[in-house]
């Protein structure tokens, strides 16, 4: 998998917060999963799912601990792991990996999910 270079995105982003006079940002809209998991969210974004309907490109495709350094980089101070099941029986394991993630990853909010 190809890293992506956001180094201007990163740049504008800093630049709005900054010029608010911001210390940072918060983002409740990231999703990290157990791999298998997220591989599976993605090709279903990738094949334009029926509850979808159209194309929905994933521009931050990368490896967890990418993903969390490009969220760092942009100066996001905390984020969520936004966890869901897709099936029955899968609650309570993600929220398991979920607990483990958010204490390996200080910046991110632990969060947890029902069926």
């Amino acid at each position: 998998m190809a890293t992506q270079d956001f180094t201007a995105e990163v740049d504008d982003i800093r630049a709005i917060w900054t010029g608010l006079g911001l210390p940072g940002l918060i983002d409740v809209h990231t999703h990290f999963m157990p791999r298998a998991v997220m591989d599976k969210v993605w090709a279903y974004f990738d094949s334009a799912g029926p509850m979808i309907g159209r194309e929905w490109p994933i521009t931050y495709r990368a490896d967890e601990q990418t993903r969390v350094q490009t969220l760092r980089d942009f100066g996001v101070r905390a984020y969520s792991s936004m966890i869901y099941p897709h099936k029955p029986d899968m609650a309570e394991w993600l929220n398991g990996w979920s607990r483990t993630f958010a204490a390996d990853h200080p910046d991110c909010l632990h969060t947890s999910t029902i069926y």
